[in-house]
């Protein structure tokens, strides 16, 4: 059974505005957690943090979520598949990493530095701060990788037809 032309259409909406959301909020944690770690003082860092790991909670992790099941809904309901391009594999490769930089990288992290801060051992900057910052960039760079295969569909390294590289040599 396979999806049919509204369908896609309706499939490909909701997928675009979930994808969006989810890298909109992840763009938004990334300049929160700029202004925390360069721009606050530790009382602001106190109030402001823990907006992270809650927007990743209450934002991010649902529509991430929804997201991942639109793409398993491409990949048995319609003519894409799961495996079926390498393209589509590339993107599932991108979606556990992902997962390791919100949830150990991001998210733990924040809690432990909003920790240390309530314990009066903020240290702004990147002195303690260096890993969940990388973590939400290197999100948002495999976010964008992940948007720039599902735009260009590459072939990544598919090989040519033989006759093809045939006629080159000619």
């Amino acid at each position: 059974m396979k999806t049919s032309g509204k369908g896609m259409k309706l499939l490909k909406v909701l997928h675009i505005i979930t994808a969006s959301v989810w890298f909109g909020t992840v763009t938004c944690i990334f300049g929160i957690a700029l202004k925390c770690f360069f721009g606050s003082s530790i009382e602001e860092f106190v109030l402001i943090a823990p907006m992270i790991p809650t927007l990743y909670q209450t934002i991010v992790m649902p529509f991430a979520i929804l997201t991942l099941l639109q793409g398993l809904y491409y990949g048995f309901f319609t003519k894409w598949g799961l495996i079926k391009h390498r393209w589509v594999v590339m993107k599932w490769l991108c979606v556990p990493i992902i997962g390791a930089l919100t949830g150990i990288g991001s998210i733990a992290r924040m809690q432990a530095a909003i920790t240390r801060a309530e314990n009066g051992l903020f240290l702004g900057g990147i002195t303690n701060n260096f890993v969940p910052l990388t973590c939400i960039t290197l999100q948002l760079i495999v976010l964008t990788v992940m948007m720039i295969i599902a735009v260009y569909k590459p072939s990544l390294g598919k090989p040519k037809p033989r006759n093809e590289i045939e006629s080159i040599h000619q």
